[in-house]
């Protein structure tokens, strides 16, 4: 199965993490093992691929990664789509996915759809959790 964020050729991408000039404007910052994205302010089918795209910009050989959902007022299921999508990626590298201080509107969503469940996530943004697939075991 093709991985709706990735490009084809970069599925086993191992190289060292590498940021596009595009994704550092659109919110997104690497580290070593961990990508940094901040969310959109809406995430509605409007601008979920555009998301996903600068994701998968950004996406280079991480293997999980934190979503700062902290300005995000409004998602719809298009939105919560690419948030999984986003999530089932990083699974499939066995790490994992973080939802950073969703505000309540978000929060609601993920409880609504129990998209929630999916994913950690994180109400302080110093937090040091266990993080990955071993955290849910």
């Amino acid at each position: 199965m093709r991985n709706p964020f990735l490009a084809p050729g970069n599925e086993n991408s191992h190289a060292e993490p590498a940021v596009s000039r595009d994704a550092r404007q659109n919110g997104i910052e690497a580290s070593k093992q961990v990508l940094r994205v901040t969310g959109y302010e809406e995430m509605t089918a409007a601008n979920c691929n555009q998301f996903g795209k600068a994701v998968c910009a950004a996406w280079n050989g991480h293997t999980d990664v934190e979503i700062d959902m902290s300005q995000t007022r409004f998602i719809d299921c298009a939105g919560l789509g690419a948030l999984i999508a986003v999530r089932n990626l990083t699974q499939e590298r066995n790490g994992g996915a973080r939802l950073m201080n969703p505000t309540s509107s978000v929060q609601q969503m993920l409880d609504l759809t129990r998209t929630g469940q999916l994913f950690d996530i994180v109400n302080t943004p110093d937090a040091d959790l266990d993080f990955g697939p071993a955290a849910h075991n």
